[in-house]
């Protein structure tokens, strides 16, 4: 008789918000918390578990190369 084995595959995500250009405004920006909220609600509707969540707030693609 053959054995099934009931295995579940838990995948971990990480999640990677990046500024807009178009978004100015000071402190932690809108564009960022809605990258977050999306991101996230796409990771926990799939059943992957969220490893880390990792912001570049503050810098875009424009002014990124001069960053250390």
């Amino acid at each position: 008789m053959e054995q099934v084995r009931n295995e579940q595959i838990i995948y971990s995500a990480a999640v990677y918000c990046r500024l807009s250009k178009d978004d100015d405004q000071a402190g932690e920006s809108v564009s960022i918390e809605t990258q977050k909220m999306m991101l996230t609600d796409f990771c926990h509707e799939r059943g992957f578990s969220i490893y880390e969540i990792y912001a570049d707030d503050g810098y875009s693609g424009l002014n990124f190369a001069g960053v250390r």
